[in-house]
């Protein structure tokens, strides 16, 4: 007998709510654009780091993503063995202990930040963002897209609170960068604004501890009983009593069966096959995610090693953050050249990253109902466009300048609702965590490339050029997804 709609829900609700609170903290990530003017001055002020310069903290940004790589991967081993509870904990404890221990980091060397609130704090910041996601999709596997942009907009809206928190400790008094190199760049240096940038660090950490607790609490596993009758109203609602092909596993081959058949013994719920068995075409993209579910972690990575829209995705993921990495990271340092406002430069990275939290779900929604090459068609193409004009706000007021650094972000977000949804739809969402951390590694190497490219062209290229590059790398991305073709098991497209 089914549970109530209300009984069956309540953990996947939870989950979502416990998930937002939890990515709001983790989403601090996005702060780096606002933050960054403010400690790369104190280095230059305060510490024998008196050449660092703004574009210097990419690096930062690089070495978080590498971190966040391991992190993710480590993620879903650990969930797999220890369960994402205790995940959770080691995740929360790492990353508020390492945003907090920036207290002594900032006072000495930038390579000390860069591995402290870089490498580590990254890798703890990944271990938690997966756990909920997967959660809840298990809960609402018939809305994983929208599930996972609603629990994504946390992380995309953290820098929304956080950047104005940053800016009303560090700057109360609405200074203006007051030291202008040879080269156009700007820096802070009143003794009073310096002095707070230490101190910022303990009340961020403070804050992301209080959300992470609070989060951990609402997070709630769905009782196998309330999955399992949840899994048997997706093949019932998708497919009614049509005949319907589902992959299994036969001696190492993947296989496909005829017509299943749903069966509740007790608690469980089983799907039995008929024995008409046809050959199934790896190269189709096809897999079913019930049945994956029964793969070890080494079987999943060898069957996404031989598929091409997996590939796709994280090339995708690879190619068109390399550019967009310039907007997200120099947006404050290059407004600072033609506006002389540092709280409205704070508003500019508020307001993105409220696009950043309402974009997810609604690509969420376009991805659900268009499927994955119209959605970053879309967003590619969007990109190309808005990075390629950005500097024609030089000549624009103000408000139009935030619009633009919105558009990029709210456009940049809706792949992060559209590839673990993808993921999990191509390989099972018990290992979408696993198959995560390839896109991490990928935007990770990404993002070197961003770094390498920012610290030695910028001074040559300038910030036009930088945005030219992330013209570019978009429109390359919207190429590359022509060649996607993954399907679902029931044979459609993604």
């Amino acid at each position: 007998m089914k549970l109530p709609l209300r009984s069956r829900n309540i953990a996947g609700l939870l989950t979502i709510v416990g998930g937002v609170i939890m990515h709001l903290s983790i989403g601090a990530t996005y702060t780096l654009g606002n933050f960054s003017p403010y400690f790369v001055s104190y280095y230059r002020n305060r510490t024998a780091e008196t050449e660092l310069r703004n574009e210097d903290s990419l690096w930062l940004m690089t070495a978080t993503l590498f971190g966040g790589a391991i992190g993710v991967s480590m993620s879903g081993l650990m969930v797999n063995r220890f369960g994402p509870r205790i995940s959770l904990i080691l995740g929360i404890v790492v990353f508020c202990a390492t945003t907090a221990l920036n207290y002594f980091s900032v006072r000495g060397s930038y390579a000390a930040m860069v591995i402290i609130y870089g490498f580590i704090n990254g890798f703890g910041n990944k271990i938690i963002y997966p756990i909920p996601v997967a959660i809840a999709i298990k809960c609402f596997p018939t809305r994983p897209s929208f599930v996972a942009g609603i629990i994504l907009a946390g992380y995309g809206g953290g820098a929304s609170i956080f950047n104005q928190v940053i800016t009303a400790f560090i700057n109360p008094d609405n200074y203006s960068p007051d030291l202008v190199t040879k080269e156009g760049d700007r820096y802070f240096t009143q003794p009073d604004l310096l002095d707070r940038v230490p101190y910022s660090f303990l009340v961020l950490g403070g804050l992301c501890f209080l959300l992470q607790v609070l989060g951990l609490l609402c997070i709630r596993e769905p009782a196998p009983e309330v999955l399992g009758n949840t899994e048997k109203d997706l093949v019932e609602t998708k497919h009614g009593t049509e005949e319907l092909s589902l992959p299994i596993i036969s001696n190492g081959k993947i296989e496909m069966t005829g017509k299943p058949e749903v069966v509740s013994i007790g608690s469980q719920t089983h799907v039995s096959d008929s024995i008409k068995r046809n050959s199934y075409h790896l190269g189709s993209s096809i897999i079913l995610p019930t049945s994956a579910k029964d793969m070890g972690a080494l079987e999943v990575i060898k069957l996404a090693f031989r598929t091409r829209a997996f590939y796709v995705v994280i090339l995708s993921a690879m190619i068109i953050n390399i550019g967009t990495g310039f907007v997200f990271n120099l947006y404050k340092s290059y407004g600072q050249t033609f506006i002389a406002d540092d709280k409205f430069l704070s508003v500019v990275g508020s307001m993105s990253s409220v696009f950043n939290c309402l974009g997810r779900p609604f690509w969420g929604l376009v991805m659900d109902r268009f499927g994955y090459r119209a959605t970053l068609w879309c967003i590619s193409g969007g990109l190309t466009v808005s990075c390629a004009t950005l500097t024609l706000t030089e000549m624009m007021p103000q408000g139009l300048f935030m619009l633009w650094v919105c558009v990029v972000t709210g456009l940049v977000c809706g792949q992060w609702a559209s590839y673990p949804t993808t993921f999990s739809r191509l390989f099972g969402i018990k290992h979408m965590a696993l198959l995560w951390g390839f896109i991490s590694w990928g935007t990770a190497f990404s993002s070197l490339l961003t770094s390498l490219a920012g610290t030695g062209l910028k001074s040559s290229l300038g910030f036009s050029g930088l945005f030219y590059i992330a013209s570019g790398t978009s429109g390359f991305g919207f190429l590359l997804t022509i060649l996607f073709n993954g399907k679902d098991y029931t044979g459609g497209r993604i």
